[in-house]
């Protein structure tokens, strides 16, 4: 019953760990393309690719500029196309020169990609797109969100399992936030990971991991506040029993027991001083006979 028990526990820790890596990964995905936090990020890196690749210069041809300029005369606001892509920008923003009307463009670009209505499930999306944009989207960032929670459910039900199987409870909670802090070192720094790739894509790549070393920093508290939940338990010799109706249990069960062993040894007693007395009877009736 113990290996059992132990192999169980073992298996449940390994699913454990694994959920806590893909929770923690779908968290950090989530958190970072919230709108107010996704934007900026992915609009500066695409704006330092543009500016790597194809160069501010490049864009605008002085053909170009000079005929925005005229335009402008006519008219406030200028529609502006490029790779097949249509945005409406001010004049205000064209007098400011090309790097005020990338800026401007990538932001309208940007918002309008991320709040874009894609009718079909995401992977559907991506697989029917050149260009997936819908790992841009709100719909992308939802998606992951949904991710995040089904995975902590998952996580708090192995948790819970482990915890009810377990019989020293303290040493789990110990182990679960050992289990929390090693969940949570691959997001203390993506370096490592944006080195892996192609370097026109590791920028934009890194807006989606913008949060990971805040999730690492609050799994990681988390962690050691287990540990030291399950140390003090401990301490002070809390076994986290869920009532005081498993310690009756357990006592009853120890008398019931000691009880079998004493009643045991009693019987052997008896039997044995009955033997005694057997061997003794045919002494005693020779001693009267005389």
């Amino acid at each position: 019953m113990g290996f059992i028990r132990g192999t169980a526990i073992t298996l449940f820790s390994i699913i454990f760990l694994i959920s806590l890596l893909l929770m923690n990964l779908t968290l950090v995905v989530s958190w970072s393309m919230q709108h107010d936090i996704f934007q900026p990020a992915i609009k500066s890196s695409v704006t330092d690719l543009l500016k790597s690749t194809v160069g501010v210069e490049n864009m605008f041809t002085e053909e170009e500029r000079t005929y925005m300029g005229s335009y402008c005369l006519i008219d406030s606001e200028y529609n502006f196309t490029y790779e097949n892509y249509s945005v409406t920008i001010p004049c205000q923003v064209i007098e400011e020169g090309p790097d005020s009307i990338i800026d401007y463009g990538l932001d309208s670009f940007t918002n309008e990609v991320y709040y874009a209505e894609y009718n079909c499930e995401i992977w559907d999306c991506v697989k029917n797109s050149s260009f997936p944009l819908v790992l841009f989207s709100k719909k992308a960032m939802d998606y992951w969100r949904a991710k995040f929670i089904l995975l902590a459910i998952i996580s708090l039900v192995l948790f819970a399992l482990i915890f009810l199987l377990s019989r020293n409870r303290p040493t789990t909670f110990i182990v679960t936030g050992i289990l929390l802090i090693i969940s949570s070192l691959p997001f203390r720094g993506f370096d490592w990971v944006l080195k892996l790739l192609p370097s026109e894509f590791s920028e934009i790549f890194s807006a989606f991991f913008t949060k990971a070393h805040s999730v690492f920093m609050i799994i990681l508290i988390i962690g050691i506040a287990f540990i030291i939940s399950g140390i003090l338990c401990k301490i002070f010799g809390w076994k986290m029993k869920f009532s005081e109706d498993s310690d009756k249990k357990d006592d009853s069960n120890k008398k019931i027991d000691s009880n079998k062993e004493n009643l045991s040894k009693s019987e052997v007693r008896e039997i044995v001083k009955e033997e005694i007395s057997k061997k003794n009877l045919p002494k005693q009736k020779q001693k009267k006979r005389k």
